[in-house]
């Protein structure tokens, strides 16, 4: 609903505010326990055809349907938790064995749970044309922050998931100016570009040095021995582009379609993001690491959303939309190392850590109810589908079929200005693990084959650590509050 012309040194003032505030939203860059949110903008009446600000993420065309100039600013937050509970192994090879096993060694369980904030900001205009509308946003759509352990000064005793993760902090903040072109009556297209600071401010992990025979010995210490252990910590960060295109067509009166491409980030060999930076290798025992240099390669994925918009009745719409999300099959996480200077020990040059990500699939809908003209109320579901199988499952990657509820409000306080809330409950299924594709000897039989190829891939695959066997579950409370502002 635009304005009147007396109300516009008001919203003046309220653009002046939001772009004080987006400083404090890129300063404090979201995280949370999913590495790809699927609510990118907040709780919003958004996606890839509708008329949002939003849109500059998830359609660029859809930017074309906004009149005058709009910002959207919002802040969300989350409580997050995650339970794991690995099965009990046999000390000597890894292997699962049944509970109540004598000898057999047990783990007590893990369980993370953090407040984690978020935050989106963008603005667009036509220019005062009919024809042209432009856009930029500053957002993160993907972000992790993990840590399922607690460190302790010296490496070993570390808890049960230290071999796959100790922490992990990273997130990709991203400026994306966009436009959006009305090439015919009821179609629109739409491009950008997507200008990416990928941060990777701390990875750590350790590592079974007894499993090549460099610092101890299997046979004597058995696997995840304490005093065989030692420390990764690695962090860096890189600068990175992409782009997103879309299109939006209006087949029918009351109904928009929405399609949009998002590519990877580019820059790099085959499309990876390299955080180059620096980090620190601790031995068994000691409390002071060992600088290196460090350079750990990611892969951001390709994706594709979809989606409709349909005015059902006066007071019901329907928002139905869908999202791809292109995994490089097996992925695994690269970390390289070399030595700080030339008199220091020689340091394992690559580390592969495997994740196993695969193609998933996210569906959402909501349903929009307008009791009277300034008051919309939602409600929704989204289903997300696991990126990883069952096997692969481990305390780096929690994930499974995620189901959400949410509920959301919009209410046009002015004439040229809305606040919208909501509330979301996301709930993991939980997934149980009793083969999994990791196990320590992969590394022992590696070593014992002199290096031979075909032998080692498991372990250069980097699935040759402790066996990711057990129980996850996770769930999560979700909310967020937003203003737009339009003129």
């Amino acid at each position: 609903m635009r304005p009147e012309a007396g109300s516009r040194a008001s919203a003046l003032h309220a653009a002046r505010l939001s772009l004080l505030l987006v400083v404090l939203v890129s300063a404090a860059p979201a995280r949370a326990q999913s590495f790809a949110s699927p609510l990118v903008g907040g709780f919003a009446f958004s996606g890839p055809a509708s008329p949002h600000v939003t849109s500059i993420y998830y359609n660029p065309a859809a930017i074309g349907l906004i009149d005058g100039t709009a910002f959207h600013l919002s802040f969300q937050g989350s409580f997050d938790s995650i339970s794991i509970d690995r099965s009990p192994i046999d000390p000597a090879t890894g292997a699962v064995v049944a509970p109540g096993t004598p000898g057999a060694r047990t783990f007590p369980g893990a369980r993370e749970r953090a407040f984690v904030p978020g935050g989106f900001f963008g603005l667009t205009t036509d220019l005062g044309t009919d024809n042209v509308t432009l856009g930029v946003a500053v957002y993160t759509p993907y972000y992790e922050q993990r840590a399922p352990a607690k460190p302790q000064p010296a490496p070993g005793q570390d808890g049960p998931t230290r071999y796959h993760l100790l922490e992990a902090t990273q997130y990709h903040l991203y400026i994306t100016p966009t436009v959006s072109f009305r090439v015919l009556k009821e179609l629109y297209v739409g491009a950008g570009l997507d200008i990416v600071w990928s941060d990777l401010a701390n990875l750590a992990f350790d590592r079974d040095t007894a499993l090549g025979g460099r610092l101890c010995d299997v046979a004597r210490d058995g696997v995840e021995s304490d005093a065989c252990t030692e420390r990764v910590r690695v962090h860096g960060s890189t600068w990175s582009v992409g782009v997103p295109v879309g299109i939006l067509i209006r087949p029918f009166r009351r109904l928009d379609v929405g399609v949009t491409y998002r590519s990877g980030l580019f820059g790099t060999t085959r499309a990876n993001v390299p955080f180059v930076g620096s980090g620190s290798l601790t031995s068994p025992g000691d409390t002071s690491g060992q600088d290196v240099f460090a350079r750990t390669t990611m892969h951001v994925p390709h994706m594709l959303l979809a989606g409709l918009q349909l005015d059902l009745t006066q007071h019901f719409d329907l928002g139905v939309s869908a999202r791809w999300i292109h995994w490089a099959a097996d992925e695994v996480v690269e970390v390289r190392l070399s030595s700080a200077t030339a008199s220091e020990r020689d340091v394992p040059e690559r580390i592969p850590l495997y994740r196993g990500y695969r193609d998933n699939y996210t569906f959402k809908a909501l349903l929009g109810y307008r009791p009277v003209p300034r008051l919309r109320l939602g409600f929704g579901a989204i289903v997300q589908s696991p990126p990883v199988k069952t096997s692969a499952v481990s305390p780096a990657v929690v994930d499974g079929w995620q189901l959400w509820g949410l509920v959301l409000g919009e209410v046009q306080v002015l004439r040229w200005m809305s606040l919208s809330g909501g509330y979301g409950l996301r709930a993991m299924l939980p997934r149980s693990e009793d083969a999994s594709l990791f196990d320590p000897l992969y590394q022992v039989d590696c070593a014992a084959s002199r290096y031979d190829i075909p032998t080692c891939r498991p372990a250069n695959r980097g699935r040759g650590v402790a066996t990711g066997a057990g129980q996850y579950s996770s769930y999560g409370h979700h909310f967020g509050v937003a203003t737009t502002v339009q003129f």
